[in-house]
Formats: C-alpha cells, structure tokens, sequence
C-alpha cells in the first residue's frame, strides 16, 4: 500500500488506466477502480491510497479511497462466489468474519485481454 501521488499520463492506455506511477525506477499503471465497477467518478485525493498487485502479466497500481485492515487468511471462513450467489464471476472468493462479509476479486479477472495488451503496448511505446 502506498500513499495516492501524482501520476504522468500513458499514451494509448485504455480508459481504466489512470496514469503511471514511478515505483522505485519502474513504470507502474495505476488503474481507477471506480471506472472499472462503473461507481461514481471522482479526483484522486490525497487521502487515497495504491494498491501494488499483479494481474495477469502486469504488475499494477489499483487507486483505492481508504484502506482498512491487512486481514490474514486464518480470520475469515472463504466461500467460492457460487456458494453466495450466482454470477460473481469477478470474484475468486467472499470471506465471512467478524467485521462482515469480505469480497476477494479474482485479479486475473480484473483486466480484459485487449486491456491488458493496449497496457504492455503503451509502456513498450514509453521504453522505444
């Protein structure tokens, strides 16, 4: 977790893609959220946070607006999404435990395939 700074622009990434961040030397995408689950849009505060994760071949910045607590495995029980309800398919789990309902997206999901190409065009393109 990171705190939220400015971002530079990335020519010919796909919509979802805020900006890069500089991460020690290397170029890191960071993705807006909310667009990504159509919620509400708003400006990147300085409040807010980057999550560093891996999805697929990138290695990716998520913008989030807070961040609770690092929850270890051991304290939740995790159903498959199916178990829960029908047509999660974004999820590779949902946790149950003392604070509630924790949903696990499944971050291979997170990024369609032409996304995810467009992305490694557009850092390619930065390097050339």
């Amino acid at each position: 977790m990171l705190p939220a700074a400015a971002l530079t622009p990335l020519p010919s990434a796909p919509e979802v893609v805020l900006g890069l961040l500089d991460l020690q030397g290397e170029p890191l995408p960071v993705l807006d959220l909310r667009r990504r689950f159509r919620l509400p849009l708003r400006e990147l505060a300085s409040s807010d946070h980057f999550l560093v994760v891996r999805a697929g071949a990138l290695r990716l910045g998520l913008a989030v607006d807070a961040a609770g607590e690092v929850i270890e495995g051991g304290e939740l029980t995790v159903h498959t999404p199916e178990r829960v309800m029908a047509g999660l398919g974004l999820l590779e789990g949902v946790g149950s435990g003392e604070e509630g309902l924790v949903l696990i997206h499944d971050l291979e999901t997170l990024l369609f395939r032409s996304e995810e190409r467009e992305i490694l065009q557009a850092l390619e393109n930065l390097r050339s």
